[in-house]
């Protein structure tokens, strides 16, 4: 009897754990990486989009990426996106733009630019680092085969997206980027321009996250 009765008690536990692991399965994150085709900024100037080959995700402009942006030293930056965490139609990340002395010959009037613009001194090199957050959007009815790639090589983002507490996974609206005949890009009556700055994988800046 007591035999029958701890095999019954040992059944049980084991039961029990099962269903904890799958409970916890059930709750994990979940992660994916999105290739990026194009980062695009509007013309006003206060949305960064970024057009994945999953997602398209529109972002509010931070106020130093903007002003480097639009800095005359801009082709000597290189940025690398990273930590990007989805939270239904929520996403956020980080950036991290710097200058290698060892690379880049800026003059002085632009090194002196760049440090009033945010960046710091780092040995001989600049860093600026900063955090962008906006809203994802399916990619559903975009016709993505007509806007190839910018990049030489895939430019790729790991995403962390995380699950709700109810387990339910949050409807996406479908993305409000257009592309007209003439071959423009536009959210709404806002055009879109390309974003002109070297971009790079964080290991590849060799300065870590």
């Amino acid at each position: 009897m007591k035999r029958r009765s701890l095999l019954t008690t040992g059944a049980l536990l084991a039961c029990a754990n099962l269903t904890g692991c799958a409970t916890a399965k059930l709750f994990e994150d979940d992660k994916y990486q999105e290739t990026v085709d194009r980062f695009l900024v509007s013309e006003n100037g206060k949305k960064l989009v970024v057009l994945g080959q999953r997602y398209h995700y529109i972002l509010d402009m931070p106020e130093h990426l903007q002003a480097v942006l639009e800095a005359s030293y801009r082709q000597s930056v290189t940025a690398a996106f990273y930590g990007f965490v989805a939270d239904g139609d929520k996403i956020s990340g980080k950036f991290k733009l710097y200058v290698r002395r060892d690379r880049t010959r800026m003059t002085e009037g632009d090194r002196q630019r760049a440090l009033v613009d945010g960046f710091t001194q780092h040995g001989g090199n600049l860093e600026l680092v900063g955090s962008v957050s906006g809203t994802r959007y399916r990619t559903d009815g975009f016709k993505q085969e007509q806007v190839p790639s910018a990049f030489n090589e895939p430019y790729r983002i790991d995403v962390v997206e995380t699950m709700t507490s109810a387990g339910k996974a949050v409807r996406l609206l479908a993305t409000p980027v257009t592309l007209t005949v003439d071959g423009v890009l536009m959210i709404g009556a806002v055009v879109l321009f390309p974003v002109g700055m070297t971009l790079a994988k964080l290991a590849a800046t060799g300065i870590g996250p």
